[in-house]
């Protein structure tokens, strides 16, 4: 497993399928207009428990993710923690694991939860570690805002 820092200088073993692709925005190789009153909409949605982004595929969705990441991360205001969901992550462990080790990237102290994630599947109480990762999120100083991009490829 490679040895990963975070923005905080943090190390942390991430699992072999963890790959930072999956935990930050995919790299733009062209150059996007930033959709500034879809991220003013999306800045005022933040302040609600739950907000989705629907469009048909290839509209955007991700692309005004990113930007909407990008601009949260350089205000500095708000931890922001990004997952790319795929087909692999309905898998229950394996969902929980890159979540948390979203939530580790933007910046809470992950702890002993960190060990769990990286336990043994034999291991691995799903629901302690759910317990768990919701506890940190509670108890964090500020605002979090998670992204999770294409969790609906996460369905069996």
């Amino acid at each position: 497993m490679p040895l990963v820092e975070n923005k905080f200088g943090q190390f942390s073993m991430e699992a072999h399928w963890a790959v930072a692709g999956k935990l930050a925005p995919p790299p733009q190789h062209v150059t996007t207009a930033p959709r500034k009153a879809l991220l003013d909409r999306l800045d005022r949605a933040s302040r609600l428990p739950l907000t989705v982004v629907l469009s048909p595929p290839g509209f955007g969705k991700t692309t005004l993710l990113s930007q909407w990441y990008h601009r949260l991360r350089e205000r500095g205001e708000t931890a922001v923690a990004w997952l790319s969901v795929d087909e692999e992550d309905a898998e229950l462990r394996r969902f929980l694991t890159g979540l948390a080790l979203a939530v580790g990237r933007a910046g809470i102290e992950l702890g002993p939860l960190l060990q769990t994630v990286k336990s043994p599947q034999n291991e691995f109480d799903t629901q302690a570690a759910t317990a768990a990762l919701l506890a940190l999120i509670q108890r964090m100083p500020g605002k979090l805002v998670l992204i999770l991009d294409d969790y609906d490829r996460g369905r069996n």
